[in-house]
């Protein structure tokens, strides 16, 4: 081999070699740069779930602040406000709405990229007067014991206190289990009725005028289960005259299936009559707005809804829901109904002429978990009409305040505050007077919570808490 045929090998060698270590520094590049851009996905990753992580954090810390530095007077002062919380770099955006005699608060905050919405239920910790089996608010009157009355927990009454009598030659025969409280003055709460007048006139004000966006309904029958109408932004829906929402069966391959469920919280407004039999199932903070009377029954399924009623409202379904029930004149829980834990049963009660009219009944074998209200007129009467009724085989779990007289023939677990009892046996009716009754404050959870406005400075807790997905997130 020739000098110069040796030089050409060495130079194709070299050559060889250069190109060898190009392709490994190109292999090595583009491996180190699949590295470092997997590194930098997963770091974008890992950064995204510490923004949505961090946004949730400081949307719950933005409800917690709200509620303990917020005053009650002040909370329908805005509908909304910023909170800012104890690192000053972060806040969150509440949202303050009442909803029935509780406070729907959402909180919205931003963290990065990542938005969060918590949205929650808030009502008051029972005061002190619901810590009692039995408040008597006639100061002037013994609240007489008889027949196999049993109670469970401490009474409260006016100087008379508590007598056991025996009732037409029939001894006494029950038990007391608790301690008797003799006070000077009334031991019955007053009740700020704030929020439900809030609630009440933002009803009767949808119903005089309803919004321009509002979808309408034609009056007459709906069946949910064969068409749902087109739902819009916001589920806002008006019908002018009666409205009937119904479901049935549908046959399809042999099987049968029924019902209907609603896709999203709506405010259904109907001047006249609204009926809702069936299956229908609602989403929480759903408004179902009735002029006139309002019905439910079938097997209506869901919770914390609201029912108002400008009239009449009777509740007789088959499955267990809960709720808030308003109405202006009578409310009725019937047949097998269960109304679960936070329910409400508020009757307003109408004054005309001096005299006020109302009847809040539980009959059948329904129950009611939650709190039964008569609040007080807001006129001065001459002349009072108004009745709570827990009937034979109903009951209550929680407790009732009545500013009128209560009836009571079936079990109460929990707490009766009340102006007055009323029993009667034909031809006599007796005031103050309790035959046959079962009150055990024992057999209620401690933590019970009643709507906002017993205390002066409430303790709040919350009822539901709601994580939104980011395509509901709006107010």
């Amino acid at each position: 081999m020739d000098v110069d045929t040796a030089d050409k090998s060495l130079f194709e060698e070299e050559g060889s070699s250069l190109v060898t270590v190009l392709i490994i520094i190109t292999i090595l590049s583009l491996l180190i740069g699949s590295v470092m851009m997997g590194l930098m996905m997963q770091n974008r990753f890992v950064q995204r779930d510490a923004d949505r992580l961090q946004a949730r954090y400081s949307a719950e810390a933005g409800i917690f602040h709200f509620l303990s530095d917020t005053a009650f007077s002040n909370l329908l002062a805005d509908d909304s406000l910023q909170v800012q919380l104890i690192d000053s770099t972060r806040h969150s955006i509440i949202d303050i709405r009442p909803f029935g005699g509780f406070l729907q608060i959402t909180s919205t905050a931003q963290e990065g990229s990542q938005s969060k919405t918590i949205r929650t239920l808030a009502g008051e910790k029972a005061s002190s007067p619901f810590q009692q089996a039995v408040v008597l608010g006639d100061i002037h009157s013994a609240l007489n014991l008889t027949g196999n009355t049993n109670i469970e927990g401490d009474i409260t009454t006016g100087p008379p206190g508590v007598r056991q009598r025996p009732f037409k030659g029939e001894l006494f025969k029950g038990s007391l289990d608790g301690k008797i409280n003799q006070e000077e003055k009334t031991f019955l709460p007053e009740f700020d009725k704030t929020l439900f007048d809030y609630e009440i006139a933002y009803c009767d004000s949808l119903l005089r005028h309803p919004p321009p966006e509002a979808i309408i309904l034609d009056s007459g029958k709906i069946d949910l289960s064969r068409q749902l109408p087109e739902f819009g932004e916001p589920a806002l829906f008006y019908t002018s005259g009666d409205l009937e929402l119904t479901t049935s069966s549908l046959s399809a391959g042999g099987r049968t299936s029924s019902g209907a469920e609603l896709p999203e919280a709506i405010t259904l407004i109907v001047t006249g009559n609204l009926t809702i039999e069936g299956t229908v199932t609602y989403k929480p903070f759903s408004r179902f707005i009735a002029g006139k009377d309002l019905t439910v029954s079938g097997k209506p399924e869901g919770n914390h809804g609201l029912f108002y009623a400008g009239r009449e409202l009777v509740i007789e379904g088959e499955k267990p829901l809960s709720g808030q029930f308003l109405a202006g004149e009578n409310i009725t829980v019937t047949g097998n109904m269960h109304l679960k834990y936070p329910s409400v049963a508020y009757l307003k009660g109408l004054t005309e002429q001096g005299v006020r009219k109302g009847r809040l009944e539980l009959s059948g074998n329904s129950i009611v978990e939650g709190l039964l209200m008569i609040p007080a007129p807001e006129e001065v009467i001459n002349e009072d009409d108004t009745r709570l009724v827990i009937g034979k085989g109903s009951g209550i779990l929680g407790g009732i305040y009545n500013t009128g007289q209560t009836e009571l023939h079936g079990k109460v677990s929990g707490s009766v505050l009340t102006l007055q009892f009323y029993f009667y046996h034909s031809p006599t009716a007796y005031i103050n007077w309790l035959k046959d009754v079962s009150i055990s404050l024992k057999d209620r959870p401690d933590n019970f919570v009643v709507p906002i406005g017993f205390a002066e400075k409430s303790k709040y807790e919350l009822l539901t808490w709601q994580e939104l997905p980011a395509e509901n997130q709006r107010k």
